[in-house]
């Protein structure tokens, strides 16, 4: 597979992206069941519970079950609940920057115009694009905050589209999730690029005709 010498622009999701961090996830999934677990009324460890029944629910009816719509599907408000994982989560502790993947965005950044598409806050983002030392690579970062209606949304994705100015042919998509980073993106004719390991981001650069 290699993309079209016509890609002017990438578009990144951010985690499980750019980084990986198994430890990360766990201390986000905590997190969101701390900040349930008053929305609900009970214990946290019942809330985290719930938590996973929920978005076993969302698969079982076909639906895409990210944190936020489980546990805005629960009750709870998407501005509260991202504003107490930015208060909360400390990503400099325990995300370890890769040299590797630095030099490939740095490079690529060279290339073509990098942008960042994220259900994160701007504070949250940042903190992690400053601590993987990449943060001057991106023109623009899109995150939650811009509509309060995270990834996948259409109208928050035409958004960043027509921010990003390069028609949808010339716009590569990067996730580790199809259903959230990458559908909607490739329903408007982008070309997408599904990434779950450093080894298949490394590969990106040679898969980028230029």
């Amino acid at each position: 597979m290699t993309f079209s010498p016509r890609v002017d622009s990438i578009v990144f999701d951010l985690d499980g992206t750019l980084y990986f961090s198994e430890e990360h996830s766990n201390a986000i999934r905590e997190a969101a069941a701390v900040y349930m677990a008053e929305v609900l009324g009970v214990e946290s460890e019942e809330s985290g519970k719930i938590l996973t029944a929920m978005r076993k629910r969302f698969d079982e009816e076909g639906r895409v079950g990210t944190l936020s719509a489980v546990c805005v599907e629960l009750g709870g408000d998407i501005r509260e609940l991202n504003y107490f994982l930015e208060k909360t989560l400390i990503p400099e502790a325990v995300i370890l920057p890769d040299p590797m993947v630095r030099k490939l965005v740095l490079e690529l950044a060279r290339r073509f115009t990098l942008y960042i598409y994220t259900n994160n806050t701007i504070g949250l983002a940042g903190r992690i694009l400053s601590h993987l030392g990449i943060t001057e690579a991106f023109r623009r970062v899109f995150t939650v905050e811009e509509r309060w209606r995270p990834k996948p949304d259409m109208e928050m994705l035409d958004d960043v589209m027509i921010a990003v100015a390069s028609p949808p042919g010339k716009t590569l998509f990067v996730g580790d999730r199809y259903d959230v980073d990458l559908l909607l993106p490739e329903s408007k004719g982008s070309p997408v690029y599904l990434c779950r390991t450093a080894e298949q981001l490394l590969r990106l650069e040679k898969l980028l005709i230029r």
